[in-house]
C-alpha cells in the first residue's frame, strides 16, 4: 500500500509546487511582458514634467527606478505588480535631459503628448 501512494503523492505535491509557484507569479506580474505598449505617457507643455500610468486595469506599476548616466537619456526601469498601485510624476531637468528610455526603447521628451 506505501508502495502506491508514493508516486501519487509526490505527483500531487510537485503539482502544487508548480500550480502555486504560478499563482504567485500571475499575482507579482513575472509573466507580463513588458513593453512600452502597456504604459501611458503624457507631459506638460513645458516637457518638464512627465506622467505615465499603467494601461492594463489589472496590473498596476509598483516600483521604479530612474537612472542618468553621463548623456541625456533618463533610464526608467518599471516594475508591474497585480492589484493597486500608483501612477508615475517625473519631474524632469530637461536642460540635461532630452530623452526617456523605457523598456529598451529611447523616446524623445518633445515627442509625447501633451496631457490634458
Amino acid at each position: 500500500m506505501k508502495d502506491r501512494l508514493f508516486p501519487i503523492l509526490f505527483a500531487l505535491i510537485v503539482l502544487s509546487i508548480i500550480f502555486g509557484g504560478w499563482f504567485i507569479g500571475r499575482d507579482r506580474g513575472w509573466f507580463i511582458r513588458n513593453s512600452i505598449n502597456d504604459i501611458s505617457i503624457s507631459r506638460t507643455i513645458n516637457c518638464d514634467t512627465v506622467y505615465i500610468d499603467s494601461r492594463n486595469i489589472m496590473y498596476a506599476i509598483t516600483s521604479w527606478e530612474a537612472r542618468r548616466y553621463n548623456d541625456d537619456i533618463l533610464h526608467l526601469k518599471i516594475g508591474f505588480n497585480k492589484g493597486y498601485g500608483e501612477s508615475i510624476t517625473l519631474n524632469i531637468d530637461t536642460l540635461n535631459t532630452h530623452y526617456l528610455d523605457i523598456f529598451g526603447k529611447i523616446l524623445s521628451i518633445k515627442d509625447i503628448p501633451v496631457r490634458n
